[in-house]
């Protein structure tokens, strides 16, 4: 048996990841100045655990919690937060294109392959299947798994939470290009674009310009991406900058161009939310007007509330009844980003923060893990309700525990291994 991921909630898919970065602006003396963005990841990978672990446990309560808010998509869209506010912070730190790169490479990759690695040992131990695409379209599918950008090329994710990667590193690909542009600072407009586009032609842009079943558009949209990431990685300024400009118009392309087959607007709200965070790190460093602070979010979760309701529209009259489900979900979101910020110079939970430090791996391995003890879970949900709510702790709980292993074997050495390459001088 395999659980499902739930891919589709909100905007739809339901779960989320944290693979935001390094800066460390604020904190407090004796913590690390991450630890409130820590605490934040934490409190998003728990509200992931909760949402996929309720479609064994808890089921009835879910389902009534469910009418008014998507607990996985929240804690998505804390992740986006969190990724707009650190990423472009890491990149202008560094001050160029080949550090920021390698550095999120060791950062993603590792545990992303090892994550697929124990996939594959899952599918030939007949714990869980093959992925159809995987095995139908094999260069293909890893051609698109290689990017990170899958989803964006409308290929079926082999880690099918691993859609919230797609969306990051087209982010990244976004950021690089802005500032090999010295734009950068321009998050606010940036922001309010992507919105404005999302309410004006959300509905109308295509479902899959590049479909993942049309082989050349993958390998093209692949090969871009590989030269544009070996430009930016020669540390050569002016190829750096070409590299990260076409990257940024790749990632631009892909996010108008690839919508899923409801919500249109996804590749055009997703990134709007990020640039938000960004509009959050800017005016804190005074580098932009704080009034984009008030008017950012209000319009981007405005442009959120009216795309879901013509969604529900769309899908009948008894479902509009549904529509405070979206603002309730992001506010949510941002209510807990604000709370975070304006106590980011106080002490932070240290366990919480500490479930934050692990996080990518919680996300990337806890389906996994759940697939695997799916039968104790189905039998636990035949136990009383409260517990169930121990049951689904100590699952949660499990998952951390795990997670904090591959965490110190493979995400630790990566980041090391970035932190030494990106401190070489470039090969010219």
């Amino acid at each position: 048996m395999t659980i499902d991921a739930r891919t589709n909630a909100l905007s739809d898919p339901p779960s989320g990841h944290p693979a935001g970065g390094d800066a460390r602006p604020d904190g407090v003396p004796g913590q690390s100045r991450m630890a409130w963005l820590d605490a934040l990841r934490g409190i998003a990978v728990l509200l992931v655990l909760y949402w996929h672990l309720s479609t064994v446990l808890l089921v009835h309560v879910e389902n009534r919690v469910g009418q008014w808010f998507f607990a996985g998509y929240a804690g998505v869209a804390l992740f986006f937060l969190v990724s707009g506010y650190v990423i472009p912070a890491s990149l202008e730190r560094r001050g160029d294109v080949r550090g920021f790169w390698i550095g999120r490479i060791f950062r993603l990759y590792p545990m992303y392959l090892v994550t697929i690695a124990l996939l594959a040992v899952l599918a030939v131990t007949g714990r869980n299947p093959v992925p159809t695409y995987a095995a139908t379209h094999p260069a293909r599918g890893s051609a698109a798994y290689l990017s990170m950008l899958p989803t964006l090329l409308r290929v079926p994710e082999v880690v099918g939470v691993a859609w919230t990667l797609a969306y990051e590193m087209a982010f990244y690909l976004l950021v690089s290009g802005l500032f090999a542009l010295r734009l950068h600072r321009f998050s606010g407009p940036v922001a309010l674009g992507f919105a404005g586009a999302a309410l004006a032609v959300g509905a109308a842009l295509p479902v899959a310009a590049s479909d993942g079943s049309h082989r050349k558009a993958v390998f093209v949209a692949v090969a871009v991406w590989l030269l544009a990431l070996a430009a930016m990685l020669t540390g050569r300024a002016g190829l750096a900058r070409v590299g990260a400009v076409a990257g940024g118009v790749l990632a631009l392309a892909l996010l108008a161009a690839n919508q899923q087959t409801v919500h249109r607007w996804d590749g055009l709200l997703i990134p709007a939310l990020m640039f938000t965070g960004t509009v959050i790190y800017r005016c804190h460093h005074k580098q932009i007007s704080r009034w984009w602070v008030a008017v950012v979010p209000v319009v981007v979760l405005a442009v959120w509330t009216v795309e879901s309701i013509r969604e529900l529209h769309a899908a009948g009259p008894g479902w509009v009844r549904y529509w405070p489900r979206t603002p309730i979900t992001v506010g949510v979101a941002g209510a807990l980003f604000a709370a975070g910020f304006l106590l980011r110079n106080r002490r932070m939970p240290r366990w919480l923060a500490r479930v934050g430090v692990v996080s990518y791996s919680v996300y990337l391995l806890h389906l996994l893990l759940f697939t695997a003890a799916a039968p104790v879970l189905r039998a636990a949900a035949t136990l009383p309700l409260p517990v169930q709510a121990l049951c689904l702790a100590a699952a949660a709980g499990c998952a951390v525990g795990v997670s904090w292993v591959t965490w110190r074997l493979v995400e630790l050495p990566g980041q090391r291994w970035g932190k030494a390459l990106a401190g070489r001088a470039p090969v010219t």
